[in-house]
């Protein structure tokens, strides 16, 4: 049997969106109206007819609250990438599939991951959606849709020399901090999310509180990125540091939660898989 085979991984992911279709529907519908809920309660379309420029205003704040709502979901999915394994029952029939364990990996991943954020951007989609028609039944000005600028960027940031090198580290940072996520939640076997974000942010508190410490005892400035005429572009050489052991170590995490996978056994009743 092959280690990785794609069509077996086809299959297995059918399986999974087909057995779990009906958990994804409620908790997607649940995400959908919850967010439908909050952009009312920040457009505050109920209180009356306004001028356009308003709407349009409180219509990209409600987005922004969107992204980061969707950013917590993917990270929060990220965590419960085996969330299949809670139960024993649910743990047995998961591990005793007709897979190797590489492709249950990479389908969980995905599952998690990928159809994760598809199903949390069409939940956005929706609850925009009933927003502006919501908007037109109490008499808005017009159909006002904040999808736009949820991937909106400025034009000054296109044209921006840094722009390359910023876009490489937030990508970075992002890997990161998803494979961070999906590596806390392959370690806990309970509460993987919550465990994992306490853990995520007191490593935070613990290196700005070092970086602090240097700078403000020393005569060091820590500008990564920089751009004027007279110089040029300008990179700091930990700038260079960070876009690889970012990317280094979310490749590390991802190894290590698959190898910890590979090592999960049936009866589990610890809080962690260890």
């Amino acid at each position: 049997m092959k280690n990785l085979d794609l069509h077996r991984c086809g299959a297995l992911l059918k399986h999974q969106l087909v057995s779990n279709s009906r958990s994804l529907i409620r908790l997607y519908g649940t995400i959908a109206v919850g967010l439908f809920a909050a952009d009312c309660l920040i457009t505050q379309i109920i209180a009356g007819p306004m001028v356009v420029e308003t709407y349009s205003r409180r219509v990209e704040d409600s987005m922004d609250a969107n992204f980061l709502v969707l950013m917590a979901l993917v990270m929060s999915l990220a965590a419960s990438i085996f969330s299949n394994l809670n139960h024993r029952q649910e743990r047995t029939a998961f591990l005793l599939l007709p897979a190797t364990n590489a492709e249950k990996y990479v389908v969980r991943w995905v599952y998690a991951s990928v159809f994760g954020l598809l199903f949390t951007l069409a939940a956005v989609v929706v609850a925009d959606t009933m927003r502006g028609l919501v908007g037109l039944l109490v008499g808005q000005p017009a159909f006002l849709s904040g999808l736009p600028n949820l991937f909106a960027t400025s034009s000054d940031t296109v044209v921006d020399p840094t722009a390359g090198y910023a876009l490489l580290l937030g990508v970075g940072l992002l890997l990161l901090t998803h494979a961070t996520y999906v590596l806390g939640g392959v370690v806990f076997s309970r509460n993987q999310f919550l465990i994992t974000s306490c853990i995520i942010i007191l490593l935070n508190i613990a290196l700005i509180g070092a970086l602090s410490y240097v700078v403000l005892d020393s005569d060091i400035v820590l500008n990564l990125l920089g751009y004027s005429e007279a110089t040029g572009l300008i990179v700091h050489p930990l700038c260079y540091v960070l876009i690889g052991v970012s990317y280094v170590v979310a490749a590390l995490f991802y190894w290590l939660s698959y190898r910890l996978f590979c090592r999960i056994q049936v009866v589990n009743h610890k809080w962690t898989n260890l």
